[in-house]
């Protein structure tokens, strides 16, 4: 581990790599139509680690999945997060209602 680490920065060393693993997983997890949904993937550096994520609904026009993500630990290939965010608007009537308690909690310090 120490060699490969050295050698080419860790077990996952590159952007590809992290976004096969990934396009494995959410294929695995969500399946093969989910995965097709999300392509491309796109990869963000995130120093220690990669986070690959999805491009399904990521403009959030519409209520349901969005878009799929997974963060991998460069050096020893761990999955630290996945999952797919879930898109949710909320109906007008009750929008004022979240604000109300959003500025309550942020004026007693509860966030």
């Amino acid at each position: 581990m120490v060699m490969l680490h050295e050698m080419r920065g860790g077990v996952v060393f590159d952007a590809n790599l992290a976004v096969r693993i990934a396009e494995a997983l959410c294929e695995t997890h969500y399946g093969k139509d989910a995965l097709e949904r999300q392509k491309p993937l796109f990869v963000i550096d995130g120093g220690t680690y990669w986070r690959v994520e999805g491009n399904w609904n990521r403009d959030r026009k519409i209520d349901g999945p969005g878009p799929f993500f997974v963060s991998i630990e460069k050096s020893d290939g761990r999955v630290t997060d996945i999952g797919a965010r879930w898109v949710y608007h909320a109906h007008p009537s009750v929008i004022p209602l979240i604000e109300q308690h959003v500025q309550e909690a942020k004026s007693d310090g509860t966030e």
